[in-house]
């Protein structure tokens, strides 16, 4: 089956996307809510875990550097 991407998160400046079937929310989170990694040797795009939801926080900059690390290319939509 193929899923339908309806959203765009952009990163790096809109360099980078992040394609998503949709949005089940917007939320805010205070600081103490998120733990924080001690390091980020590795997955330096991992900022840290939102413990109530168990999902990871993305440092956007941290990854749009290592996917150009990575020369991952881009794909443009041309319309």
């Amino acid at each position: 089956t193929q899923t339908e991407l309806r959203h765009i998160v952009l990163m790096g400046g809109g360099e980078w996307g992040m394609a998503c079937e949709g949005i089940a929310e917007v939320i805010t989170l205070a600081l103490t809510e998120i733990r924080w990694r001690a390091t980020r040797t590795q997955r330096p795009w991992a900022a840290g875990t939102v413990m109530d939801r168990l999902c990871v926080l993305l440092d956007t900059r941290a990854l749009a550097a290592e996917l150009k690390a990575r020369h991952v290319v881009p794909r443009h939509h041309s319309g």
